[in-house]
């Protein structure tokens, strides 16, 4: 339970911190390696904040009811390696996010591996 916890808190945190960094960092060019551009890049830091919030919420009352945390795993993990794509140069703090989502997909996922019985 208390790994659940953590991951929804370890979540929450990096979306807010993340929001709050994208938008003291609005009025700035943004470049990204693969060219995208700053407006797409701006709607998707948007898109994984709420996303990451989404996630973790799934996942912290998804202890009862087993699709909601596989949906936050799937999310995490998707939200991760587009992120990995779509967020800004790998300097700045807007990186951390995608970083995130895919420490909880991989976190979660050793919540899902049963213990062995001695």
């Amino acid at each position: 339970m208390y790994m659940r916890i953590f991951i929804s808190i370890l979540s929450f945190v990096v979306a807010i911190i993340g929001m709050i960094n994208q938008i003291q960092i609005a009025d700035r060019l943004q470049i990204n390696i693969f060219t995208i551009s700053d407006q797409a890049m701006n709607i998707f830091g948007y898109i994984i904040t709420v996303g990451m919030i989404v996630a973790g919420i799934l996942y912290l009352y998804g202890k009862q009811n087993r699709k909601r945390s596989v949906c936050a795993v799937i999310l995490w993990a998707l939200l991760g390696f587009s992120g990995f794509f779509m967020e800004p140069v790998y300097g700045t703090l807007l990186f951390l996010r995608p970083v995130a989502c895919t420490i909880c997909s991989i976190l979660a996922l050793f919540v899902f591996i049963p213990k062995k019985q001695h």
